[in-house]
């Protein structure tokens, strides 16, 4: 019986995505495009993503760039001088 109670617990834990790499994963244009959808922030894109491979700087605001991501893609997330995510290019 306990055997069968922590089976149902791990796997309701891993279905709702309380362990990591659990649930349902998404993909980077996935993520991408969610972020344009809904909006983000400096900090969630670097809480999804980690930390940039560059940045570069510039009057209106700042540029993060992520190389050989999905499909050896570099993704290209624009933020304004808020933090706040204007566009993303994906090449």
């Amino acid at each position: 019986m306990r055997i069968l109670l922590l089976i149902f617990c791990c796997f309701c834990l891993v279905s709702c995505g309380l362990i990591p790499g659990g649930g349902r994963m998404f993909s980077d244009y996935q993520k991408t495009s969610q972020y344009m959808v809904s909006g983000a922030s400096q900090t969630r894109v670097k809480f999804d993503w980690g930390k940039p491979d560059e940045i570069v700087e510039a009057d209106s605001g700042e540029s993060w760039v992520y190389r050989n991501r999905q499909d050896d893609k570099t993704f290209r997330f624009n933020f304004d001088k808020r933090g706040r995510l204007i566009s993303s290019n994906i090449e």
